[in-house]
């Protein structure tokens, strides 16, 4: 069995600041932060390159994300009656939540929408497909209007 290819061998590492320095000096002047880093319209800033340090931050927002939408809670009855819904407008959903939440579901679950799923800046062909549309706190608050959250 011959030796593994290991391309990158005969170049020195790299280390951020490095990269950074390059990056800045090949802007000719122009902002580091206006020409490289992508602001989403849910107010993430995605940089222009990541490193082993940024996976901290990244796991604790995606573990406080998931907390606060998923986590199991224990019922009272042993029973939970929980309602999927997916209509893509949020006032629409939100009307169909109280309905739901009236007439004897205990829970609900929001599907997003392709373009929320898809974890990238927002593309209008994926806006409402095969699920809500929530981009940002405004959309999250109609859907979820009259809705007691924290029982």
């Amino acid at each position: 069995m011959s030796d593994p290819l290991k391309l990158a061998s005969e170049f020195p590492s790299a280390d951020y600041a490095s990269w950074r320095k390059l990056a800045e000096e090949a802007l000719k002047g122009a902002p580091f932060e206006k020409k490289l880093v992508t602001n989403t319209l849910d107010g993430f800033s995605v940089q222009p390159i990541y490193t082993n340090d940024d996976q901290d931050d990244a796991t604790r927002l995606i573990h406080e994300v998931l907390n606060a939408t998923v986590e199991p809670r224990e019922t009272v009855t042993g029973w939970d009656i929980r309602q999927l819904h997916t209509h893509p407008d949020p006032k629409a959903t939100n009307a169909a939540i109280l309905e739901d939440l009236e007439n004897g579901a205990t829970s609900i679950t929001l599907k997003l929408d392709a373009a929320a799923r898809a974890g990238r800046e927002i593309s209008s062909a994926e806006v409402g497909v095969d699920g809500i549309a929530i981009h940002c706190l405004a959309d999250l608050d109609a859907a979820l209007e009259d809705v007691y959250t924290n029982l």
